[in-house]
């Protein structure tokens, strides 16, 4: 996959696209079902596939007053539609000047201009263009006009509801994975980069462990505790592209500030069940890996004693072990 944005030039005019639009936050089961279909109708036609993401998400511009959590930073977006087959992800600065576009502005410089769409799909219901104007109506007359097809999808619903970056964003800061697992359509993630730890775990709690700072602010977080969770090695993201070989090693992971021992800065810890025979290498001080959160264990709280602590991460580790199977 290739990251663009507005400073890139555009794709070269032979470069036909299938394009999908949306601000894609959780790259969730309905905006998968989105990515598939425009998947599979370029992969038919020879084109390539393109997303197009807003950034910021559209609702910190529109409602500026309204705290926007995301489950899914761009790096993450990036390398979840990269391992569905998005050939290129243009980032749309969303800022009031874009919001003021209008409908067949955005379909002649944005799909057109610069992305040469041949094909859009849709999400029941998704409107662009300045106050939604234009309506369908228009919205055909000016794709046909580039020879633009439309394709509509069908919402994915979950629990007899349509599911919503909305919903799962409740979901996950609740602490309710295995709810928000189904509407995903795999474990949470969390892109973390790993940092120099104290040895605490490892020399006074017999449980080595990696640890990893917090990631950026705005992004929905559970609640503190202990997860039954996977570090997956491997994924380069930069600028240019993504490489996605990826290797997973399941294990327990601890988010919080440690607060037996007075608690100290907010971060994340994994314990692998079983690192020596994994054949994963195990990340460097500055390696940046994926966290994937399957399932709440417990939360966090302040031991008596060390001794305390120490027969609860026990406690914590069987059950993890017993979940493994199940969860993998």
């Amino acid at each position: 996959m290739k990251i663009i944005n507005e400073n890139d030039s555009p794709l070269p005019p032979a470069q036909k696209t299938v394009v999908t639009v949306g601000n894609f936050d959780g790259v969730h089961r309905g905006h998968a079902r989105l990515i598939a279909r425009a998947v599979g109708l370029a992969r038919e036609s020879g084109a390539a596939v393109a997303a197009v993401a807003f950034e910021p998400h559209t609702r910190t511009v529109v409602y500026p007053e309204l705290s926007t959590m995301l489950l899914t930073t761009i790096p993450e977006r990036a390398a979840l539609m990269a391992g569905m087959g998005v050939d290129y992800l243009f980032l749309a600065r969303f800022d009031e000047k874009f919001r003021e576009m209008g409908q067949d502005e955005f379909i002649e410089k944005v799909l057109v201009g610069r992305l040469r769409a041949a094909a859009w799909v849709m999400g029941e219901g998704h409107h662009v263009g300045r106050d939604r104007e234009g309506g369908k109506k228009n919205l055909h007359f000016v794709c046909g006009k580039y020879h633009i097809n439309i394709f509509s999808e069908s919402s994915e619903m979950c629990g007899g509801a349509m599911i919503s970056s909305t919903r799962i964003r409740g979901l996950v800061g609740d602490g309710r994975l295995p709810e928000a697992r189904e509407m995903l359509g795999r474990p949470y993630l969390i892109a973390a980069r790993r940092v120099r730890g104290l040895q605490v775990a490892t020399k006074r709690l017999g449980c080595p462990t990696l640890n990893f700072k917090m990631p950026e602010e705005g992004k929905v977080l559970p609640p503190a505790g202990v997860y039954a969770a996977a570090l997956e090695t491997g994924t380069v993201i930069n600028t240019g592209g993504i490489d996605t070989d990826k290797k997973r090693l399941f294990g327990a992971l601890y988010f919080g500030d440690c607060p037996t021992y007075d608690g100290r800065e907010a971060h994340f810890e994994f314990h692998a069940l079983d690192f020596d025979r994994s054949g994963v290498t195990e990340p460097a001080v500055g390696d940046s890996v994926n966290l994937w959160l399957y399932e709440y264990i417990r939360l966090d709280i302040a031991f008596p004693s060390e001794d305390a602590l120490k027969a609860q991460i026990a406690v914590d580790i069987d059950k993890i072990k017993k979940l493994k199977d199940f969860l993998n």
